[in-house]
């Protein structure tokens, strides 16, 4: 089968997130009564077709809404064809060491804390809703350590489970993108 009209043929694990390491004991969660679609969807799928940007093979992060039955990309089993743009495909996972590689015109980022008089203990702190510092550009035009402003809540996080760690990551589209901070 081959991919047509813009789209990516994928294959998806759906228990991907079925467990995860605690004290290197793998531990299964009760993924069936979580209520938070980011927490419990599949979000990685290795590709089985190609594109400009995408080779047969590649392991994708997704949008969390894309694999959860029933999906509207499904084809048969394990098998979906899905949009080639990024609002459905943010990175690239480098399958030997777990790294990240934005594509599609997105943007790895950490939100940014809000400063206050006092120190607060992390569980505390509260982040801007619409300034990020970039952690990796991908093939957008900023640089790592950019300081952005962005429409509100633009930041996105990705919760995924590699190599049973649950990690989490923030991206933001370019097109998300209203100012750049420049230090004098």
């Amino acid at each position: 089968m081959k991919a047509a009209n813009d789209k990516l043929l994928v294959r998806v694990n759906d228990s991907q997130k079925n467990t995860f390491l605690l004290n290197g004991v793998e531990t299964t969660i009760p993924i069936l009564f979580e209520t938070n679609y980011r927490e419990k969807s599949p979000v990685i799928a290795q590709a089985i077709s190609s594109n400009d940007f995408v080779n047969d093979g590649d392991l994708l992060l997704c949008h969390h809404n894309t694999f959860y039955f029933p999906s509207p990309y499904n084809l048969y089993d394990d098998v979906f064809s899905i949009p080639a743009n990024g609002n459905i495909i943010f990175c690239k996972l480098n399958i030997h060491d777990g790294c990240l590689l934005p594509i599609f015109g997105n943007m790895l980022c950490d939100k940014i804390d809000i400063e206050t008089g006092i120190e607060l203990p992390i569980s505390e702190r509260k982040q801007h809703d619409n300034m990020v510092a970039i952690t990796d550009p991908g093939y957008c035009n900023y640089h790592k350590g950019d300081v952005l402003f962005t429409r509100p809540s633009a930041a996105y996080c990705i919760v995924y489970n590699w190599k049973g760690v649950v990690n989490r990551v923030h991206k933001v589209p370019e097109e998300q993108v209203c100012g750049v901070l420049i230090e004098k």
